[in-house]
């Protein structure tokens, strides 16, 4: 998963601060420690690669910067915020003005079109559906997808 950051909320070049950040997953004997004390800070401009092997924590950090997590201890802030100060519908807002998430796995919604899975995070930007229609059809031009914006993930 490549995460993206826009400076336009952030009056620092600090994108993302992150100080003993610690997750667990399970309970009693079955409790895995996923992350153990990260330290992390990126600022504007760096290009940063997490890498390790299969199991290691990186999805899960990468989860606790984008807010889809929450974390056991420690401190992450994102553009100067604790997302995890927000309620749900404002770290989902948050998430949809100020990070893009590139999946290594497709994440397409199997019942949508091409054409409605690409316009589906304009939702939560609160984008209307005419700005969604144009944005999707700018985007499909660009790259190449013609008639293949009708057509359903499957086929």
């Amino acid at each position: 998963m490549l995460v993206s950051l826009t400076m336009a909320e952030s009056n620092s070049d600090t994108l993302v601060h992150c100080r003993g950040v610690t997750k667990s997953y399970g309970t009693g004997d079955i409790k895995v420690t996923a992350l153990r004390g990260v330290d992390l800070d990126v600022h504007s401009g760096e290009l940063l690669m997490l890498v390790g092997p299969s199991g290691c924590g990186k999805t899960t950090l990468i989860s606790i910067i984008a807010a889809i997590l929450d974390r056991d201890s420690g401190e992450c802030e994102v553009l100067g915020c604790d997302a995890w100060q927000m309620d749900r519908n404002e770290r989902a807002c948050f998430r949809g003005a100020s990070m893009g998430f590139v999946f290594q796995t497709f994440n397409l919604l199997p019942a949508l079109t091409v054409a409605e899975n690409t316009a589906a995070p304009l939702l939560i930007s609160a984008c209307r559906a005419h700005r969604r229609f144009h944005a999707h059809k700018n985007c499909s031009t660009r790259l190449g997808l013609g008639t293949a914006r009708r057509r359903f993930p499957a086929n």
